[in-house]
């Protein structure tokens, strides 16, 4: 099986009882995903998969920061990977129906 195959297989049960640090980075994700890391930024990137990077500005140049390092939940790889929303996103999803909306703002039409 070549490098690609390998690459583009996804893997058949991910177990996070050996993965300890509560975030992982670009390299620890590639590894969960079974995907190359590229993939994972461009992911990130694209809002895809959730994910956290440094902001803010260089206090030496006051030029806002380029190629940060991104930081994942491994959870939140698995759900990507899984093509479902993260515990995160769930809460951000919006609602089913404007009946649903409309109870949640308590407006009537």
């Amino acid at each position: 099986m070549s490098a690609v195959q390998q690459m583009a297989r996804l893997p058949q049960a991910v177990d996070l009882a050996g993965v300890k640090p509560e975030f992982v980075n670009v390299a620890g994700a590639a590894v969960i995903a079974g995907r190359h890391p590229e993939t994972i930024r461009q992911a990130a990137r694209d809002g895809d998969l959730h994910g956290t990077q440094r902001e803010g500005v260089n206090p030496r140049t006051h030029k806002p920061f380029r190629g940060a390092q991104w930081r994942f939940r491994p959870a939140c790889v698995v759900a990507w990977v899984e093509c479902e929303p993260c515990e995160h996103q769930k809460q951000m999803l919006a609602p089913v129906s404007m009946g649903e909306y409309r109870s949640r703002k308590g407006t009537k039409r």
